[in-house]
């Protein structure tokens, strides 16, 4: 028989959990635990009822997520999109041998990527204290094992967020995005953080209007060395 939520989702179980896959909500159940007296000396048995629970792992799991999601001023549409990848991550035990920060980093930058909302890969990790090669080995994991459709990351979207950290005027946004425009085609594989921080830079240099090269690498969490070899890649693709 299916058990199904209020909200008609199915309700699975994983890790002693019964959790909705359409809503994410941990069903509560009755947990007995049988203790014997006989171990302390006293002898006979007896079920004590400890009403309803929800296990560590994944309420830990959720605090995690929301405060990986509050540290880098992710929407609540990437917090639920999170939490939907979470429980069926969890259902075909995904997590298993991951460190619990690392696979909520993971998952937090999955649902960026669905949900089209950009944020670094650096950004999320030093708000989850995880290492990036560690993440992205769980991101891969999940993304995977659950066969998701993610689509590839737009480096123009980058754009808006950097330009307000360093107080760019619009002009000089539409002419970073439109210049990506022009080189994306040959910019495949690159990191898109980094291609619209080192876009940003070549216009503000061009324009003469005094932002810094760290101000911008700052904005966008990415290194200046990066962004300088980006800079290059694009100079060349627009010779």
């Amino acid at each position: 028989m299916v058990l199904r939520c209020r909200c008609g989702g199915s309700v699975i179980h994983a890790d002693a959990e019964a959790v909705c896959v359409k809503c994410g909500m941990v069903q509560a159940q009755e947990v007995h635990i049988v203790e014997s007296k006989s171990i302390l000396g006293l002898g006979g048995w007896r079920i004590r009822d400890m009403g309803s629970m929800i296990s560590l792992p994944t309420a830990r799991a959720r605090r995690d997520i929301e405060a990986i999601c509050s540290k880098c001023g992710a929407p609540d549409v990437v917090y639920r999109r999170a939490l939907s990848i979470y429980n069926s991550a969890l259902g075909y035990g995904l997590q298993r041998g991951c460190h619990h920060a690392t696979f909520a980093a993971a998952i937090v930058s999955l649902a960026c990527r669905m949900e089209m909302v950009p944020r670094t890969t650096k950004s999320i990790c030093e708000a989850a204290l995880v290492k990036p090669c560690s993440m992205h080995r769980a991101y891969n994991t999940i993304a995977i094992g659950l066969s998701l459709d993610i689509p590839p990351p737009d480096p123009a979207s980058f754009i808006s967020g950097m330009g307000s950290a360093c107080d760019l005027p619009v002009p000089v946004l539409r002419q970073a995005a439109e210049l990506l425009r022009r080189v994306q085609p040959q910019m495949s594989g690159k990191d898109p953080a980094t291609l619209a921080a080192a876009a940003l830079y070549i216009v503000c240099v061009s324009q003469k209007n005094g932002v810094t090269q760290q101000q911008i690498a700052d904005a966008a969490s990415v290194s200046t060395v990066s962004m300088r070899l980006r800079r290059q890649d694009i100079e060349r693709a627009l010779d």
